[in-house]
């Protein structure tokens, strides 16, 4: 996919298309047409995407490039661009090449998120062609980088294997956000998560009803099966007094949790290594969670509920300030053009 589809992986390549598009030529080859961006039209499936990798005309597509970029999916490039003499960048935004239903949950199969997550035939599908993924691996393997944006991923994928230690870390791009915002005068709790197990969906409902229960008043916003676009996540942001990140899963880099502080609002998130290396590192710390634990969940919207709305500005300014010395976004462009070579 290529923005404005997808999440968080396709936002961050998205932002890479744009800092790389000041010194060099950029094609975008996706399955999902964009009115911005040159784009070339690829197959919609991922099994059938790698499929593709045996048809004839790749290498002519790929011949008159210098990098190709993987950041998703399209591994079986891997092999032949190098055959080609092409650099090659591969970006591991989940856990695809190690785990083939993409999520890491600690202490379950992929069989077992894959039947929790999306249900009986998914986790059927995906465990037939759980072989190309161990393909996969090998040829991401094969490329002259691997990039991973948060040092807890690259500490997660060495857990499942230690060949990718020599994995890069290089943050993704965070714009420069003000915390200057207005809060509603009704208290707005926002998930924009998936509506899905990994992502913590069943605790972030249980958590609003049984908050509302102890006869709490306020607003709820993302919970629609319908993803919000861009555009509406960040003017919605700007009114939140809070955001849920429950996820069960490990994530690469939590674009919801860190925007959120870069924007001012506090996130509510489940203890995971990102939420430790970001989150844990501001003084939005004591906001985290035991993964699952809705109680925890319900006390921490409780104390930002009777917190008032210059309370709220207040330590968002700090959080906006704390994040930005993490995840410096001078420092990461100049990183992405070292690592495509036009710095």
């Amino acid at each position: 996919m290529f923005f404005p589809y997808g999440g968080g992986a396709e936002v961050s390549s998205f932002y890479l298309y744009l800092l790389l598009s000041r010194r060099a030529e950029v094609v975008v080859a996706s399955f999902s047409p964009s009115g911005r961006v040159r784009v070339w039209r690829l197959f919609p499936e991922r099994p059938l995407l790698w499929f593709s990798g045996v048809f004839p005309g790749w290498g002519r597509l790929l011949r008159g490039f210098d990098v190709v970029y993987v950041p998703r999916y399209a591994y079986f490039l891997v092999p032949l661009a190098k055959r080609l003499g092409l650099r090659v960048v591969v970006h591991l935004h989940n856990f695809t090449p190690v785990r083939y239903s993409g999520y890491f949950v600690a202490g379950l199969r992929d069989v077992v998120v894959d039947l929790l997550n999306w249900g009986f035939p998914r986790a059927f599908l995906n465990g037939v062609f759980s072989g190309f993924s161990r393909a996969m691996r090998e040829f991401v393997l094969m490329a002259d980088e691997v990039l991973v944006p948060s040092y807890c991923h690259r500490e997660n994928l060495s857990r499942l294997d230690a060949r990718f230690r020599r994995a890069r870390v290089l943050y993704n791009f965070l714009p420069w956000y003000s915390p200057v915002r207005t809060p509603s005068e009704r208290p707005l709790f926002l998930y924009l998560g998936e509506r899905s197990f990994v992502k913590g969906f069943h605790v972030a409902v249980a958590a609003v009803f049984r908050l509302r229960r102890r006869g709490r008043f306020f607003s709820v916003g993302g919970f629609s099966s319908r993803r919000l676009p861009r555009r509406d996540v960040l003017d919605v942001l700007s009114r939140a007094w809070g955001v849920l990140f429950p996820s069960f899963t490990e994530e690469s880099f939590g674009y919801v949790m860190v925007e959120s502080l870069a924007r001012g609002v506090v996130p509510i998130s489940s203890d995971i290594c990102v939420a430790r290396e970001f989150q844990g590192r501001t003084s939005a710390a004591k906001f985290i969670c035991r993964p699952g634990d809705v109680d925890c969940f319900v006390d921490k919207m409780d104390e930002l509920l009777a917190m008032s709305r210059g309370e709220l500005l207040e330590l968002g300014l700090r959080l906006n300030e704390e994040i930005y010395k993490i995840i410096d976004p001078v420092r990461v462009a100049r990183d992405v053009y070292r690592v495509f070579g036009v710095d």
